[in-house]
């Protein structure tokens, strides 16, 4: 028997005990167990849609952009919370999944959620975090342009700073798009759902922070550019 042989048996026979094993799952009753939501109340119900309304987003971007910037065939990862009502303290938002969440189907089990958590229990928050992002799939490249010249309007004056070119802006943030309606009716969700209990947003990177400041503009509130020039 071949090396290679010999490790196939030893993975197969591995994975096989992994699949008979029961799964790993906190207790009812207990903080962390979510049992999902409630889908004969008003508030699992609304969820239930909001999920099922997703935008067709990979059409949307050729539509708009020309191009494809979203990782369509892993699909979205709609969030890590739970469920409950005033279950959640802090809302955490983040740009969009990495390949861990992929692959998990939840958002914020790599790297942005490991340093999310350390945050939050400092707080002394634990099971009670919310993890979402601007984009529903993982995207190609970043949201914004890095070190691009940003003019006066007179020409006289340039600095050099992060951008998000037209196309991206109207996909992601602009009021009329599918993708900004149906994260603001998320973003409701929570708010509603943890009336009483959600304390704390906390924004990571240009892109969650451009989703709050143009959910606020689209609610007749007024929030300023970094720009100044």
């Amino acid at each position: 028997m071949t090396k290679r042989t010999l490790f196939g048996r030893i993975l197969s026979l591995a994975l096989t005990i992994l699949v008979a094993m029961p799964a790993a799952h906190a207790a009812p009753g207990s903080s962390a167990y979510e049992k999902g939501v409630d889908p004969q109340s008003a508030m699992g119900k609304e969820l239930i849609d909001i999920v099922a309304s997703y935008p067709n987003m990979g059409k949307v971007s050729y539509e708009v952009t020309g191009d494809q910037k979203f990782r369509v065939p892993f699909g979205p990862t709609y969030w890590r919370m739970l469920l409950q009502p005033n279950t959640i303290k802090v809302l955490f938002i983040g740009q969009d999944g990495t390949h861990v969440a992929e692959a998990a189907g939840r958002t914020a089990t790599a790297g942005f959620g490991g340093r999310a958590q350390d945050l939050a229990a400092y707080f002394g928050v634990r099971e009670s975090a919310a993890f979402i992002n601007a984009f529903g799939p993982t995207i190609y490249g970043q949201y914004g342009a890095f070190e691009s010249p940003v003019f006066s309007k007179d020409g006289t004056q340039v600095k050099f700073g992060s951008t998000v070119d037209n196309q991206l802006w109207l996909m992601s943030q602009d009021p009329a798009s599918p993708l900004f309606q149906w994260r603001a009716r998320l973003i409701e969700w929570i708010i509603r759902n943890n009336r009483d209990s959600l304390k704390l947003v906390v924004l990571f990177g240009g892109a969650a922070r451009d989703v709050v400041g143009s959910l606020v503009e689209s609610k007749g509130g007024k929030v300023g550019t970094r720009t100044t020039l």
